[in-house]
């Protein structure tokens, strides 16, 4: 893997950790319930935040090499 790589993957997973964390938890804090972690939805919830994570990891590397 090169470096660049694993910058992508790295930046898709904190993405999606971020993501998931702040929007699970305003939903939960209204409902006051956390039963939204074993749905599907939220899967796939993690699988978007994941896919914005990379792209804006990539918008951060094209930036950087202007640099």
């Amino acid at each position: 893997m090169t470096h660049k790589t694993k910058y992508l993957l790295k930046m898709g997973v904190y993405w999606s950790i971020l993501m998931a964390c702040i929007t699970t938890g305003i939903a939960a804090w209204g409902e006051g319930s956390f039963s939204e972690f074993y749905s599907w939805k939220f899967v796939a919830k993690l699988v978007v935040y994941f896919v914005l994570g990379i792209g804006v990891g990539y918008f951060n590397w094209r930036q950087n090499e202007k640099e």
